[in-house]
């Protein structure tokens, strides 16, 4: 749902999924800005995966 800090909003919107919520799932990963997202990935449990940027 997130790929290169941004959100990729077809797939977010399909998902149901706010910028806000995301953003929220990244701070909570301690990830500040979604800015610092290589990928952000919606895994089948419901929870929000994300890979940061090197």
């Amino acid at each position: 749902v997130v790929e290169d800090g941004k959100v990729i909003e077809r797939n977010a919107r399909r998902e149901r999924l706010t910028v806000g919520e995301l953003a929220a799932a990244a701070r909570g990963q301690g990830i500040a800005s979604l800015d610092q997202v290589r990928w952000g990935v919606l895994e089948t449990s419901g929870s929000i995966s994300f890979i940061r940027k090197e």
